[in-house]
């Protein structure tokens, strides 16, 4: 049993697994990680923003953390959670790390849909704005200030002000 381990008796590693099982999350340590790339969304950025706070906010380390999880989840793979590296968190490794972190999963779900949503509002703010930009730089006859073009503007330029 390692030491530090909050609420797991001598129980440990048994008691968490069966609990697990109970949810309908799979402990089995033979989990395959794909080396491919992932187009992270919104939801991925805000879920490994969360992520990375449950972890840091625990104090434990990731070891111990994957041993918690009966190691289903490594170590290693909890750094690239928390570091936002590779793919984004699984559903099934979110539900273990609020578990074995004692943190409600409801409650950071609802927290992580709310920061996604307004990710994609800054994103769609930022497209107009760059969708604007790159028209006025395809198209900057369409965009000329009038004083530029317009005939009478030396003599309106020396006309004075009332």
């Amino acid at each position: 049993m390692v030491d530090g381990l909050r609420g797991l008796g001598e129980r440990g590693d048994e008691h968490h697994a069966a609990n697990l099982r109970k949810c309908g999350v799979s402990t089995c340590a033979n989990v395959v990680h794909m080396a491919t790339k992932y187009e992270w969304t919104a939801f991925d950025y805000a879920s490994q923003q969360a992520a990375a706070k449950i972890i840091a906010d625990s104090g434990y380390s990731y070891r111990t953390i994957s041993d918690m999880m009966n190691n289903a989840v490594s170590h290693v793979r909890i750094s690239d959670i928390e570091k936002g590296r590779k793919a984004p968190i699984k559903l099934s490794e979110f539900l273990l790390l609020c578990q074995v972190c004692e943190v409600d999963p409801v409650t950071t779900l609802h927290e992580i849909i709310v920061a996604a949503r307004a990710y994609e509002a800054r994103e769609r703010e930022s497209q107009i704005t760059d969708d604007l930009i790159d028209r006025i730089a395809a198209h900057p006859e369409d965009y000329d200030v009038a004083a530029n073009i317009d005939e009478n503007r030396d003599m309106e330029s020396e006309t004075p002000d009332d």
